[in-house]
């Protein structure tokens, strides 16, 4: 039997968040952190085996987007335009 642990990518919750930015500019997250949805480090669970567990399954999620916000970005100013997974706060 495995012995399952809090899952540290989502402190138990199944839903992970991260930051974007000040939400300056419009930026969909206007400031607040960002419901990004399952944990890609239980699948939803909560728990993860203690010796099988990826901890860094969301920030590598993060990575591989190659996004510079998770909202819609600021609409102007020198980051407009950038690359953004377009997540809402909303």
């Amino acid at each position: 039997m495995e012995n399952k642990v809090i899952c540290p990518g989502c402190y138990g919750d199944g839903y992970w968040e991260a930051e974007c930015c000040n939400g300056a500019g419009g930026c969909s997250c206007h400031g607040r952190a960002v419901n990004m949805g399952t944990c890609n480090v239980c699948n939803g669970e909560g728990f993860v085996a203690e010796d099988r567990q990826n901890s860094m399954a969301n920030v590598e999620f993060l990575k591989r987007s190659g996004a510079c916000f998770l909202g819609s970005g600021p609409q102007d100013g020198s980051w407009a335009g950038a690359i953004s997974l377009g997540y809402s706060n909303d």
